[in-house]
């Protein structure tokens, strides 16, 4: 089991009820783009998976909860929830990894997903489950060198690549979320600070 549930784990786990609305607020503007690059796909088993589309890193610890999309070889989202979320647990090591806990799925579950594929690429819109009111757009499609997917959302308004999202842990409850991303425009850098 991860570190994300060891010594700080009460007070963690009781933040994230303050997490769910910081969350919701993270895309209640949204669009923006998150380019991964083909070194986060992997190819097995005539798959080609895009293992990180975006991530939630916090202040307490290394650990990151990531978002990564189940792929075939041509790079077509794998049945009708291909967007998953999972813990890249770093104090355990840099290949450490584990599945969410059940009471870990309302702030960062998954809810809905709706896929449409097409040759040119593939769309799939889904909605988190501390957020249900906003969508968010997953666009898929084949590179130089694999596939390529990116998240859609507003930083600060504007449409911007996201980079991270970093919550800040205080004693009890978050003390606040930082998005950190490039305008779309211009490759400006931007940020947008949202308190509980």
């Amino acid at each position: 089991m991860g570190t994300h549930r060891s010594n700080v784990s009460g007070r963690v786990l009781s933040a994230v009820d303050d997490l769910a609305p910081l969350l919701c607020a993270l895309f209640v503007a949204a669009p923006a783009m998150l380019l991964v690059r083909a070194s986060h796909a992997r190819a097995s088993e005539g798959r080609a998976d895009v293992e990180s589309v975006f991530h939630i890193a916090k202040s307490e610890n290394r650990n990151q909860i990531h978002y990564g999309i189940r792929l075939d070889s041509a790079c077509s989202p794998m049945g009708s929830s291909p967007v998953y979320a999972y813990w890249r647990d770093y104090e355990d090591g840099p290949n450490a990894r584990s599945e969410l806990l059940s009471r870990e799925e309302p702030a960062y579950g998954i809810g809905a997903q709706h896929v449409r594929r097409s040759d040119a690429g593939s769309t799939i819109r889904l909605r988190m489950r501390a957020f249900a009111t906003r969508v968010i757009t997953i666009e898929v499609s084949r590179g130089p060198t694999g596939c390529v997917a990116r998240a859609v959302t507003t930083i600060g308004g504007q449409r911007a690549r996201l980079d991270r999202v970093w919550a800040e842990i205080g004693f009890y409850s978050i003390d606040h979320i930082v998005l950190q991303g490039r305008r779309v425009s211009d490759g400006a850098r931007i940020t947008e600070r949202i308190e509980p």
